[in-house]
């Protein structure tokens, strides 16, 4: 792995308190162990009559890991019968505001087709937000921040990375989820914990890189989808391991997003659909010498300049 690089900030979106012990908690603690400064923000606090609570067992949550953490001025109502147009509109003012902030080089957080309503809305509202602000970066030939979408309650669409979870990592993730007694007593979050991530190291492997590609060298694992906003259309990072040794000396040439935009409640066409599988051409999988995916996009793909930028910063200078 590269060295640590302190100097980087990662905002985690969370829906509601425990979705970031449950999304992807592996990865935020591996980018703290990296030198991440690693920022969780709370979208809301569930029910208003459990707020007090949930806010006791994020602080707690947090707290394990070592996390930084705010949660949103006025918390947004998400819940189902809720003004989630509203609320999108109010998260999206505040992500606009916290990215710019922080300075944000990437922002993980639910993938818009999460299949719970409240993921949905806050995965919208990082998509909104994320455009706006890589289009002020670009426009300044500065990199736009990148991110990295999970899914807890549908199949996550086209994933690109895995991140391996080691022993501790497991440990200390699985302690943030305990620190939500009150959500593991209405539902046992924490039998899929280690399971789940277990499975991810297994699919991982044909879902991220092709089907017939040999076993990952991890038995614990996340995966996301990496895009980016590159000033004309989202596009998507190459397959690939977190923390693969060689990937400092890889161009990252993503996918174009052929995902249309959307407006709240649309169904979109495309996006999620699974009909963009990465072909089976040949190159090489580092880990195992048996054959890897070759990734094709549109002729004439032309990236701008600062995306690629980005991609060679969180590539090629430090953790990935």
């Amino acid at each position: 792995m590269n060295p640590p690089d302190s100097g980087r900030t990662v905002l985690h979106v969370s829906p509601h308190p425990d979705d970031e012990s449950i999304g992807a908690p592996c990865t935020l603690v591996a980018l703290r162990d990296a030198g991440w400064r690693v920022i969780n923000l709370a979208v809301s606090l569930g029910r208003p009559e459990q707020a007090e609570r949930r806010r006791a067992e994020l602080d707690a949550a947090l707290g394990v890991a070592g996390l930084e953490g705010r949660t949103m001025p006025v918390p947004a109502r998400i819940s189902r019968g809720d003004d989630l147009g509203r609320a999108e509109q109010a998260i999206t003012r505040w992500l606009e505001e916290t990215v710019a902030e922080t300075d944000a080089d990437l922002v993980i957080g639910p993938h818009p087709e999460d299949g719970h309503h409240g993921h949905e809305v806050v995965g919208r509202a990082i998509r909104a937000s994320l455009r706006t602000v890589s289009a002020a970066r670009l426009a300044a030939d500065r990199p736009a921040p990148v991110w990295w979408m999970w899914s807890i309650w549908r199949e996550l669409s086209e994933p690109t990375l895995v991140v391996g979870c080691t022993d501790e990592q497991l440990e200390v993730a699985e302690k943030m989820l305990r620190a939500h007694e009150g959500e593991n007593l209405r539902n046992d979050y924490l039998a899929m914990h280690r399971p789940q991530r277990r499975v991810n190291a297994v699919r991982g492997a044909e879902l991220v890189f092709g089907f017939g590609t040999e076993g990952l060298p991890v038995e614990s694992a996340e995966l996301l989808t990496e895009v980016a906003w590159a000033g004309y259309a989202w596009l998507r990072g190459p397959a690939r391991i977190h923390g693969d040794p060689d990937e400092s000396d890889r161009e990252w040439e993503p996918f174009r997003l052929t995902a249309p935009e959307w407006t709240p409640g649309a169904k979109p066409d495309g996006w999620g659909a699974g009909h963009h599988r990465r072909p089976f051409l040949g190159s090489r999988a580092p880990w195992s010498g048996q054959p890897r995916p070759v990734h094709v996009w549109p002729t004439g793909l032309s990236l701008h300049r600062p995306f690629r930028s980005t991609a060679r910063r969180l590539l090629g200078g430090g953790p990935s």
